[in-house]
């Protein structure tokens, strides 16, 4: 697997094995996944053998929970993105789709999701723009451009979370709209007009619309 870039290598980790500790607890990841601490200068690219790497990000800010979701599966499938090259803003992307769905009571489906997005290459990072052409449909109210402190907060687990066999890629590739009837017009129209701002959502939210099963409600309920 070819994985050298330039962007890439400037990250180092910083999290300390305490925090990793901490961090595991707290999302439910389990010894099971051999979660692991990087080494002292190890960066993204430097997984080892029968791991890959994930960024804390990926949990707190774009819902990640182990195990990924089938629609997760699904969209880096298709675009062939190993799950280390993605970055938290498409991440995070990809599980606001999937929350809007949910919220309209629509299943979250790849060739809906291509109606709204294409992939992108940014600083060697994979991520997923709105489709280019004027008055296309979206499903947000405002892009989310940035997002501070996640490119050096990463761990390693078992690859087992994340099977399919992708490359490290080098750009993005072209994807045309999907075929007329492989999604719903109507689906189409109830995301493009009910449209929210990509941000932080409650743990109960994340329950509600299935892809948490972390929430607490307190002994007295």
């Amino acid at each position: 697997m070819v994985r050298n870039s330039v962007q890439l290598v400037t990250a180092v980790n910083t999290i300390t094995h305490e925090y990793l500790l901490e961090f595991t607890s707290e999302y439910g990841i389990t010894e099971m996944l051999r979660p692991e601490l990087p080494g002292p200068g190890d960066r993204i690219v430097d997984f080892p053998e029968g791991k890959v790497g994930v960024y804390t990000r990926f949990f707190e800010f774009a819902y990640f929970r182990l195990p990924l979701s089938q629609f997760l599966f699904d969209v880096l499938g298709y675009y062939q993105i190993h799950i280390s090259q993605l970055s938290v803003i498409g991440a995070a992307k990809v599980s606001h789709f999937k929350i809007n769905c949910r919220v309209q009571n629509i299943v979250p489906t790849l060739s809906l999701f291509r109606v709204f997005y294409i992939p992108s290459f940014n600083s060697r990072w994979m991520s997923f723009s709105k489709r280019p052409r004027k008055n296309t449909p979206q499903c947000y109210t405002k892009p989310l451009d940035s997002l501070k402190n996640w490119n050096n907060r990463f761990f390693w687990v078992d690859e087992c979370v994340f099977p399919p066999a992708v490359e490290w890629r080098t750009s993005a590739s072209k994807d045309g709209m999907p075929a007329s009837g492989t999604y719903s017009v109507e689906a189409v129209r109830l995301l493009d007009t009910h449209r929210t701002p990509i941000q932080k959502q409650p743990e109960a939210l994340l329950c509600l619309v299935g892809i948490s099963r972390r929430y607490y409600l307190g002994d007295d309920v």
